[in-house]
């Protein structure tokens, strides 16, 4: 295949000098060319910082009156997925699996005006949202099936109910 643009022009970054770079030409599936500079002798670092669930909840001030409730929801679920103070959880799961704010700001999507739907909200964010992800994590494990169901149980679960060791 002929290429359409073969002396299509890159430019290369002015920090390096010529004699710095490699150009690689290759081609795409459309046919055109296109050059990828690499440069010698760079090195890329990454800082990483963890984010935890619990104390990244500003996001959900968009919830209103709803934040405080939503917050303990989140709490409960991420405490029976694992919980870092009491060392307990579902086998194979740790505390990078937990379910973090932004799930949770897609109860907004399904909330009506005044917040009157508020249940019929909380089941369409954990059919659409949280059953799938959390499949997802469970996938595989011996108990995976009673896992998803203690976990949409604790999901659903109200203040007066106790939430299991």
């Amino acid at each position: 295949m002929a290429a359409k643009h073969p002396d299509r022009k890159i430019p290369r970054p002015a920090s390096r000098p010529l004699e710095t770079l490699t150009k690689i030409a290759a081609q795409n599936l459309d046919g055109y060319f296109f050059k990828l500079y690499l440069l010698s002798r760079t090195v890329v670092r990454f800082a990483w910082q963890e984010i935890i669930a619990a104390d990244n909840t500003e996001m959900l001030d968009v919830l209103g009156d709803l934040k405080e409730e939503v917050i303990t929801k989140m709490n409960n679920l991420n405490n029976a997925i694992w919980n870092s103070a009491t060392g307990n959880g579902i086998e194979g799961l740790n505390n990078a699996y937990h379910i973090g704010g932004a799930y949770f700001c897609k109860l907004t999507h399904y909330l009506d005006e005044n917040q009157s739907n508020v249940d019929e909200a909380y089941r369409l964010l954990w059919d659409n949202h949280l059953r799938g992800v959390l499949f997802e994590y469970l996938r595989g494990s011996v108990d995976a099936m009673e896992n998803l169901k203690m976990l949409e149980n604790i999901f659903f679960k109200t203040d007066s109910d106790v939430m299991p060791e």
